[in-house]
């Protein structure tokens, strides 16, 4: 059986190649939407090469000036010589056919990108001692980046975009929503982030035990509850039993300690609450997924997969520094590893079109400092810094700052470190920072709308009581 040949259209790369030569506006069209790479004839990609250098120096593409710049790099010959280099603008029907005839040669080389990696993914599963998850982690990856540069887009005149714009926010004045994106389900942290908008990569810092986990657990309850939202929660760190147990706390207002021990099936009022609380997670669309290691490119098709059964419209992982990049892709040190990481946590978010929340270490330089966290605390990686469009650090004020503020008269009430968390916004991409205080109700690992008193920062700071319950629902 004889082997079959890679696609492509030589007809189609003559063609592109003979518009780009008789036409400007084909010209700019045909080096703006195709690379070298993307050429199957060895010779074109020469010629294109070419082409672009003369563009981009300055100078006039023509037969001539083509001619003249392949016999000084010595290709002349290789690219097919005077005879078929002078027949390649009669090769083009038409010159305003630039774009159709580059649509062509793309999707001819997207298509021989998907085969050679599918070759080359199968190489890798016949050899003898190479992990399955390692083989499938770089096939994916090899599909995400094939898919990244065929789904680039254009540019848009800005009369278009205000026009979408002023249509989307008309849709929403229109609405019943009192928010622009998901809600946190804390009136103050709502009001300074309007919620959590799509494609925006959220990170939640804190030092351990501070409550990263329990706060980005009760986001995605809130979320479930007021929205009926689709959530999907990846844990690297936490089994889904444990997981199950804290959601169970925070809904049931029931301790902890009592639902692992069992010591709840000894009290009527626990017991009524929490099946109550069971029969609410039936219907509730909150998935967990516990897989350890799990890559972004794992994550990003299994929500991919969740979309397209049950809708999507909030994903959260806990946390950053349990993930990897495995095989052959992963960068030398762990801070270029992180980056990266960070990076395609960014594109997960625009590419799945909803808000990712990413929990995150500090350092330990803020225990050294003994104050507020700053952005430059995250541990492992500037990257996070760059790439979140959203940053918030839960945080507990030292005995220090608690007498400097009362010093400065600066709340009407005490800061409890037993019943309060300060949550502090250092970074929002699309709106102001500042703070919020929250209530912290530890024995059910539960956040809530501060529920007494007024706590005033002032008009800059955001920070507000909630008067009534606790419970965010």
């Amino acid at each position: 059986m004889a082997e079959r040949e890679y696609p492509h259209s030589d007809d189609a790369e003559r063609s592109v190649l003979g518009a780009a030569i008789l036409n400007d506006d084909a010209l700019f069209g045909v080096l703006e939407a195709l690379k070298y790479e993307d050429f199957f004839r060895a010779a074109h990609a020469e010629i294109f090469d070419v082409i672009g250098t003369l563009h981009r120096e300055g100078d006039h593409v023509d037969v001539v000036t083509l001619s003249e710049l392949l016999k000084k790099r010595g290709k002349f010959e290789f690219a097919g010589g005077a005879e078929y280099i002078s027949g390649l603008p009669y090769a083009a029907p038409s010159p305003s056919g630039a774009k159709q005839y580059a649509r062509i040669v793309k999707e001819k080389a997207v298509l021989r990108r998907l085969i050679k990696y599918g070759e080359e993914t199968a190489a890798e599963a016949y050899e003898d001692g190479k992990p399955a998850h390692e083989v499938l982690s770089k096939a994916q990856s090899g599909i995400f980046d094939i898919a990244q540069d065929t789904t680039k887009g254009d540019y848009t005149r800005i009369g278009d975009i205000i026009e979408r714009a002023t249509k989307e926010t008309q849709e929403y004045r229109d609405s019943d929503r009192d928010l622009l994106g998901i809600t946190t389900g804390f009136t103050k942290l709502d009001e300074k982030t309007s919620g959590f908008q799509k494609k925006d990569l959220i990170i939640i810092a804190a030092r351990p035990s501070m409550g990263k986990t329990a706060l980005a657990l009760n986001f995605a309850l809130n979320a479930a509850i007021k929205e009926q939202a689709t959530v999907m929660f990846f844990s690297l760190e936490m089994g889904e039993v444990p997981l199950g147990q804290r959601l169970m706390s925070i809904m049931a207002n029931i301790p902890l300690q009592n639902i692992r021990s069992g010591s709840f099936f000894d009290s009527r009022d626990d017991m009524e609450r929490y099946r109550d609380a069971a029969d609410s997670f039936r219907d509730m669309k909150i998935f967990i997924d516990e897989t350890s290691g799990a890559s972004v490119d794992e994550m990003t098709s299994k929500c991919h997969r969740l979309r397209a059964e049950h809708g999507l419209d909030l994903v959260v992982i806990d946390y950053l520094q349990l993930m990897e990049i495995t095989g052959q892709d992963r960068p030398e040190n762990r801070t270029l590893e992180i980056a990266a990481i960070s990076r395609r946590l960014k594109q997960m978010a625009k590419e799945i079109d909803c808000p990712v929340i990413v929990l995150s270490q500090l350092t330990r330089d803020i225990e050294k400092r003994k104050g507020s966290p700053v952005l430059s605390d995250l541990r492992d990686s500037g990257a996070i810094e760059q790439d979140g469009d959203l940053i918030m650090f839960i945080h507990n004020k030292t005995k220090k700052e608690q007498d400097d503020d009362e010093k400065e008269g600066r709340y009407s009430i005490q800061y409890n470190p037993d019943t309060m968390r300060q949550i502090l916004i250092l970074k929002h991409r699309n709106g102001e920072t500042g703070e919020v205080i929250l209530s912290w109700v530890g024995r059910y690992t539960k956040f809530a709308n501060l529920d007494y008193g007024t706590y005033d920062a002032g008009s800059d700071s955001g920070v507000g009581a909630e008067n009534g319950g606790v419970t965010p629902f």
